[in-house]
């Protein structure tokens, strides 16, 4: 699958690779400014933890949501905007984890590739995100 820039990747004719438009690219960049000129980052939170895997992730969800935008992009994987660093976030969501769980957050750019069929919540939030 080829990498894009501001596009998400999908089967021909789904609509998922029109690149966003000027005014959508404008708008961030209005955002990043009103802002105070620091960007927001984008990042995608991963966990494997049985407790939240089976019910317990209330908790870990409504800390998500005190994010400015957040958004459950796989079973056990969420997209978070924030202006905070992913250090930052690690140490607000840490909380919510057991000692043998396993978190990972990663810093998501403008170039990504997704597969996402059948959330479109998830190709929306990061469309607008991204």
């Amino acid at each position: 699958m080829e990498q894009t820039t501001d596009t998400e990747v999908g089967p021909p004719g789904d609509g998922a690779s029109d690149a966003p438009s000027t005014g959508e690219r404008l708008a961030r960049l209005y955002g990043r400014l009103r802002s105070g000129g620091r960007a927001r980052h984008v990042y995608a939170l991963a966990y494997d933890s049985e407790k939240l895997a089976t019910g317990g992730n209330a908790g870990l969800q409504e800390e998500l949501r005190r994010s400015p935008a957040c958004c459950r992009l796989l079973d056990r994987v969420w997209g978070v905007a924030s202006s905070e660093s992913a250090d930052e976030l690690y140490r607000r969501v840490i909380r919510y984890f057991d000692g043998d769980d396993s978190i990972l957050i990663l810093r998501l750019t403008p170039e990504y590739c997704a597969w996402l069929p059948v959330n479109a919540e998830a190709r929306t939030w990061l469309r607008r995100h991204m």
